[in-house]
C-alpha cells in the first residue's frame, strides 16, 4: 500500500492490519453509528448543558472503544510496555488516514 502524504510503501504488515482496520470501520463503526446518528449528530442530544458528553453519547462511544479493544485495535498503537500493541506512530497516521 502506497500512502502518499508520506511518500512510501507501507511494510505489508501494516498494509494487512490497516485493511483490518478498515473492514472493522466498515463491518463495526459505522452501522453503530448509523444506529445512533440521531444523538451523535444532533449536538442538543450528544451533550449536557455543562458541554460533556450526553450520558447517551458516553455509551455509544464506550460501546464502539470496547469492539475496537475487543478487535485488537484499540491500543494497537500504544507501547507493548503499557498493554498496547506496540505498533508505533506510523500505524497510528496510517490507521488514522
Amino acid at each position: 500500500m502506497h500512502i502518499p502524504s508520506i511518500g512510501f510503501t507501507l511494510p505489508d504488515e501494516l498494509t494487512q492490519i490497516i485493511e483490518g482496520l478498515t473492514r472493522f470501520a466498515e463491518q463495526e463503526i459505522t452501522p453503530r453509528h448509523e444506529k445512533h446518528a440521531s444523538v451523535l449528530e444532533d449536538p442538543r442530544l450528544r451533550y449536557r448543558e455543562d458541554g460533556a458528553l450526553s450520558d447517551d453519547a458516553q455509551a455509544i462511544v464506550r460501546d464502539m472503544r470496547m469492539a475496537a479493544a475487543e478487535a485488537g485495535y484499540y491500543a494497537m498503537c500504544v507501547p507493548e510496555g503499557l498493554g498496547g500493541g506496540g505498533l508505533g506512530h506510523l500505524a497510528y497516521f496510517v490507521g488514522w488516514e
